[in-house]
């Protein structure tokens, strides 16, 4: 087909000069390329230029093109490798600088990176550890479930979170709370990341708490807390028996109000106050049901502080003597009839 002149459309065209149809569109644009549209069956395209002249030209462009993109592409390969090495920097420096522990773990199982914190956590080097497989630190009751947490990680993204046992280089084992995220096809990281925090002392104060907690639901006594104004915070299963309240219905109110007889409200609200600047009283006193009947009880009370030694509260133990005054009382009365016979006589 002669290109110098021939009635062409445009997809013959764009074929023909091995160009594209945006590329045509802007020769005809320029005058390089003439329309026809006296052409029988519709529009067509006249080539009416030196189509050496117009390759020759397009050949250029090509070339000037090709030019002013290199120095782009160029200039992103360069900086690739320098972005790269800019993340792990930051990566690098965020680790290094926190308390958390911060590991990256390859698709093995194997540390590939860990942070100075091991160190101060867990007594090790990061040296020590990386190049080791991450279930030799860790606890056998919890290594099969990290096992599956790792291979659960492998087909998602994340993140993932559990809490297991490390062991400390003086053998002992400390807590950590773990969130992991896969970043295995991060060319940063290459690897799994995981933080973990110590909560060995949180868990440890949790249990403390429970414990004792169950030890206050299970003693004989009542066991009653308050704040320093007399408002209840805690209130076990003993005081529910002796007083008549559930613990729903008594917490949040004041003890002053709740419990005591009226003679004896104001000596009770002398005696929050004194065990406040004081420490520790013991005495009788009488204690008020539900119902509104009295009990003599026999209270302990002492005072709760805090970290700096202010006092915030105070815990009391009730017992119960009603059977202890019914018996004196009875004794009392045996020995006022016995002493009225004798003088009778």
């Amino acid at each position: 087909m002669n290109l110098r002149s021939a009635y062409l459309t445009t997809e013959q065209a764009a074929q023909q000069l091995g160009i594209s149809r945006r590329t045509l569109g802007r020769a005809v644009d320029r005058g390089e390329i003439a329309w026809d549209r006296q052409t029988p069956g519709g529009w067509a395209l006249l080539l009416t230029t030196d189509v050496a002249a117009f390759a020759q030209c397009l050949s250029t462009q090509r070339t000037v093109a090709r030019q002013r993109s290199a120095p782009a592409a160029s200039r992103r390969a360069e900086e690739a490798p320098a972005a790269l090495r800019q993340s792990g920097d930051v990566l690098r420096a965020l680790s290094e600088h926190t308390t958390d522990l911060v590991s990256v773990i390859g698709a093995e199982g194997v540390l590939l990176y860990a942070s100075p914190s091991y160190e101060r956590v867990l007594g090790y080097a990061p040296q020590e550890v990386v190049g080791q497989r991450v279930l030799t630190i860790i606890h056998p009751d919890d290594k099969a479930r990290v096992q599956e947490l790792l291979t659960a990680l492998r087909q998602a993204q994340g993140p993932l979170s559990t809490e297991l046992c490390l062991r400390h280089r003086d053998g002992s084992w400390r807590r950590m709370e773990a969130t992991a995220a896969n970043h295995l096809t991060d060319p940063v990281v290459g690897g799994i990341i995981a933080t973990m925090r110590d909560i060995t002392v949180r868990t440890q104060t949790a249990e403390r708490l429970r414990f004792q907690a169950h030890l206050l639901e299970t003693v004989g006594q009542a066991i009653i807390a308050t704040d320093v104004t007399g408002v209840i915070t805690y209130w076990n299963h003993a005081a529910d028996a002796l007083y008549g309240w559930p613990a729903a219905e008594a917490l949040g109110r004041n003890i002053l109000t709740l419990l005591p007889t009226e003679p004896f409200r104001a000596r009770d609200a002398e005696t929050l106050t004194s065990v406040a600047d004081s420490g520790p009283s013991s005495g009788e006193y009488l204690g008020r049901h539900r119902d509104g009947h009295a009990i003599p009880i026999l209270a302990t009370a002492v005072p709760i502080r805090d970290e700096q030694g202010a006092v915030v509260g105070l815990i009391s133990g009730s017992t119960d003597i009603s059977a202890r005054v019914q018996a004196e009382q009875a004794l009392r009365e045996s020995e006022r009839f016995a002493y009225a016979n004798k003088m009778r006589y």
